[in-house]
């Protein structure tokens, strides 16, 4: 783990994208995002909001991601920014520059 040695939370809703699913184009959102399948696009947070993002399992981003909360334990093919809290696991692929906050 990288960053915050706290476990990342953040409250408000979840949007899943479910493993069959394809997204193209960029994402917007806050709250909490779960990636199970893919997003053709960059993934960022709302400004001024909480968000958690979470690659999980076979999921996978292929654009850069810049959430302040980020963990990953799937695949990210670009540049990750996260501010408050990263958090690398064993399955984790970056095909890109990571940066973050230590704290």
């Amino acid at each position: 783990m990288l960053g915050s040695k706290k476990r990342a939370s953040v409250s408000g809703g979840t949007t899943l994208i479910s493993h069959e699913t394809v997204v193209i184009g960029d994402v917007h959102f806050s709250g909490n995002l779960d990636v199970e399948g893919l997003v053709q696009g960059n993934i960022i947070a709302q400004p001024g909001k909480d968000a958690l993002l979470r690659v999980v399992g076979k999921g996978r981003v292929e654009g850069d991601i810049r959430v302040p909360c980020v963990i990953i334990n799937g695949a990210v093919q670009g540049n990750v920014y996260s501010s408050k809290h990263l958090e690398l696991a064993t399955k984790s692929r970056v095909q890109g520059n990571v940066f973050y906050t230590m704290v």
